[in-house]
């Protein structure tokens, strides 16, 4: 009974991180597989994408962490001091396409999704918890791709291709670790 009353409480997003609205509207949640860890056990989350406009609009399919030019989702397990307890990053740099390439690589099915109106899309990351007993909170974004000048974004959306403009923040999560 204690351990149910626990995980309500924690599935709460922390106040002060809720997701701004944004011209997208996309809404980017995570949620992962539990709520209590053990230190050195994995942890499964889910990173969920939600087509909240009236259009549709194309997505990087990949939403793991340092997916590559598409975009990617990153995720920080922060511990009470505000430290990043997985002390991982990426660097990702990619190569400008030209335009008639940059839309046939948009619409390309393996590299990008085109979500329509209210359709959510996710996929599941197994992230390694390695930390100390304690709070930590789950804080996410979801970036877009890097690869496309701002001449590029103005192009495609001349011709009906609307693809995510600016990173999405998730609402912030907590989860313990024991």
């Amino acid at each position: 009974m204690k351990i149910l009353m626990l995980a309500i409480v924690l599935l709460v997003p922390v106040q002060g991180k809720e997701q701004e609205p944004r011209s997208d509207n996309i809404q980017f949640q995570i949620l992962p597989d539990k709520l209590v860890y053990t230190s050195g056990e994995s942890m499964e989350v889910q990173f969920l994408v939600t087509n909240r406009g009236a259009q549709p609009i194309y997505i990087g399919r990949s939403l793991g962490p340092c997916t590559g030019p598409s975009g990617f989702a990153a995720l920080e397990i922060l511990n009470e001091r505000g430290e990043d307890v997985r002390h991982s990053g990426c660097a990702g740099n990619g190569l400008r396409l030209a335009d008639d390439e940059l839309i046939r690589w948009i619409t390309d099915a393996e590299s990008f999704i085109l979500l329509k109106p209210q359709e959510t899309y996710g996929e599941v990351v197994r992230f390694d918890v390695r930390t100390k007993p304690g709070e930590h909170r789950l804080v996410a974004e979801l970036y877009p791709a890097n690869v496309i000048s701002e001449k590029q974004k103005e192009m495609l959306s001349q011709r009906g291709i609307r693809i995510l403009q600016g990173p999405v923040a998730a609402p912030t999560l907590t989860v313990a670790v024991r």
